[in-house]
């Protein structure tokens, strides 16, 4: 019977607006936005996740979506692509007229 499997929890804490898992160290500002977007929504906890949150407003999540997709699924990439994370760009001209 179906209705006596239970999912094993998450294995890293999930957003409280999509229910997806955060990742695994989310930086300080999607800290900062998550925490600010549960103060302009409302707690509405479902089976899954009981830190579950209902916009008051889809504008006001737009930001923390966006921010929550870079970090869970673009930074993975670009790590393992080797992109740096703090470019020098004060030698950045004399990288490129390097190459010619």
């Amino acid at each position: 019977d179906t209705a006596d499997i239970q999912e094993s929890p998450p294995s890293r804490p999930l957003c409280p607006i999509c229910d997806d898992p955060l990742p695994e160290t989310p930086s300080e500002e999607l800290q900062a936005m998550l925490d600010w977007v549960k103060t302009v929504s409302k707690p509405s906890p479902v089976p899954d996740c009981p830190d579950h949150h209902t916009p008051n407003r889809l504008s006001n999540v737009i930001i923390v979506c966006e921010r929550h997709k870079l970090e869970s699924d673009i930074f993975p990439l670009a790590i393992a692509e080797g992109w740096p994370f703090n470019p020098d760009f004060g030698g950045l001209h004399s990288r490129v007229t390097a190459l010619r």
